[in-house]
């Protein structure tokens, strides 16, 4: 695990909340320019709205 850098109280991520509250999917960023990718947030996305949706 590598050190955080910058004031970790400022530093970004990606939270995705599914309705029901439930997190989906988060992503704390260790530095400015760390970012998770978009196809794992993408899909975390999706499949929070399939949840909503119910079964098909």
């Amino acid at each position: 695990m590598r050190r955080t850098d910058g004031e970790l109280g400022q530093l970004g991520g990606v939270l995705i909340v599914a309705p029901d509250g439930s997190v989906a999917f988060s992503y704390l960023s260790a530095d400015a320019s760390d970012v998770p990718s978009n196809p794992d947030a993408l899909l975390a996305a999706r499949k929070a709205v399939r949840a909503l949706a119910g079964p098909a």
